[in-house]
């Protein structure tokens, strides 16, 4: 991927019910943009499998980073 034109940083702390349709909310935002997203999402120790549906929507598009905290920050 090319330097991104633009970053959008989703912060993420038990939110596996939403998470979904966050995602595909700002999939659908970047695809209709003519720049270049990158994704950052920031699992904060989620406990209810935030992390690992982050993992899965980043297997899929490569736009997607997901950085993890092993516990909550706040």
């Amino acid at each position: 991927m090319s330097q991104p034109f633009l970053s959008i940083v989703i912060p993420a702390y038990n939110e596996s019910e939403r998470i979904g349709a966050t995602l595909e909310g700002i999939d659908k935002f970047v695809q209709s943009r003519p720049f270049s997203v990158e994704l950052i999402a920031v699992d904060d120790g989620s406990t209810d499998g935030t992390a690992d549906l982050l993992e899965q929507a980043a297997g899929r598009n490569g736009a997607i980073r997901v950085f993890r905290n092993e516990s909550n920050c706040g």
